[in-house]
């Protein structure tokens, strides 16, 4: 007998019996708004960021995923992006971008370790995971760089793994936001940012698998000016 599901994953079953299948939940999204482009550091900025060097803007948003005994395992989040983040000049300028594909941002999965969630973490099974994001680019990675712009959309799955050597991530649903901002500089001085910024959206209820062809991996600020 198999199982053919909406994700496209296949359950082959070679034994005659009974069995339970079980979707942990999300629960408990909370937003903390207001999010806000900044230039940082304050007194001599050198990037464009979601979010100043405190934390104060960045995008940040709660939740909890929820199980029930017996069945344990991690909980964590998959980032991808589609990025469009560049600095010019009079004399050309550079850019970072995902060509308009949705990539993997940075690392699979967002955290480097999972949040477990087993009979250790309260009964029902539930952990709580504080979602932080500040992405920028820096201002300076060209000489006389006179302009900054960044629009940048995410997906962040909130996937979970069941106990078990040969268990993988499922998505338990997904979260949507993006940004936009730009600065100009005259005299000398970066102009404060222009910006908007949408979402999160509340998870959805998708089992949809992340799947990207590339990976997009922070910068480094320049220190040139």
């Amino acid at each position: 007998m198999n199982l053919q599901f909406n994700n496209g994953q296949t359950v082959i079953l070679i034994r005659k019996g009974s069995f339970t299948i079980y979707r942990p939940t999300i629960s408990g999204f909370q937003t903390h708004a207001p999010y806000f482009a900044a230039l940082v550091p304050t007194n001599s900025p050198n990037e464009l960021q979601l979010g100043d060097n405190s934390g104060n803007g960045a995008m940040r948003y709660d939740l909890y995923v929820n199980s029930e005994a017996p069945f344990g395992g991690g909980a964590n989040i998959v980032q991808l992006v589609n990025a469009s983040r560049a600095v010019s000049s009079s004399g050309g300028g550079v850019s970072q971008t995902t060509g308009g594909q949705v990539w993997l941002d940075n690392s699979d999965p967002y955290f480097g370790s999972d949040f477990v969630i087993n009979a250790g973490t309260g009964t029902p099974y539930s952990n709580y995971i504080s979602f932080l994001d500040q992405p920028g680019y820096g201002l300076n990675p060209v000489f006389g760089a006179n302009l900054c712009s960044i629009v940048d959309s995410f997906k962040d799955y909130v996937v979970f793994k069941p106990d078990g050597d040969s268990s993988i991530y499922v998505t338990l649903g997904r979260v949507f936001w993006d940004w936009s901002a730009s600065t100009s500089k005259s005299g000398g001085v970066w102009s404060s940012p222009t910006y908007q910024v949408n979402g999160p959206s509340s998870p959805d209820d998708s089992d949809e698998l992340p799947t990207w062809p590339d990976t997009m991996h922070n910068i480094g600020v320049s220190s040139g000016d």
